[in-house]
């Protein structure tokens, strides 16, 4: 099913945190039109980028930016309240995922520095690590 989006609703949409607003309004049309997964990114938004069971409305799998906040699925990945079949490919129980910043060295402008950054001078970085 193809969801497509009322552009009079999203012009409405004026002031504020426009592009937050914008995706969960475009979230909002797409689950009214019967799509089950769909996930609001770019923007803090828990309820828009967690999954939900179709059958119950149960959050089986929660998230907040790169955490997971919740996880109620079973081994067999189901949903933990009603037992219905969530689709996808899922672990057991969730991973050590999240956030992760590491510093890197990268060369400055007009460095013309080529392979692999040294410890002397360049720019350090915050970097996320998935």
């Amino acid at each position: 099913m193809i969801a497509t989006l009322d552009k009079r609703k999203i012009h409405a949409l004026e002031g504020g945190d426009k592009h937050a607003r914008t995706l969960t309004a475009a979230r909002e049309i797409a689950r009214a039109v019967g799509l089950n997964f769909v996930y609001t990114g770019n923007a803090h938004d828990e309820r828009g980028q967690s999954t939900y069971c179709p059958a119950c409305g149960e959050r089986v799998i929660g998230r907040d930016w790169y955490e997971i906040t919740a996880w109620r699925l079973t081994e067999e990945g189901r949903c933990g309240n009603c037992g219905s079949a969530i689709p996808g490919l899922f672990a057991a129980r969730p991973g050590r995922w999240g956030q992760r910043r590491m510093p890197v060295r990268v060369g400055g402008p007009g460095s013309g520095r080529r392979g692999p950054p040294s410890d002397e001078g360049g720019w350090q970085a915050g970097v996320m690590m998935l």
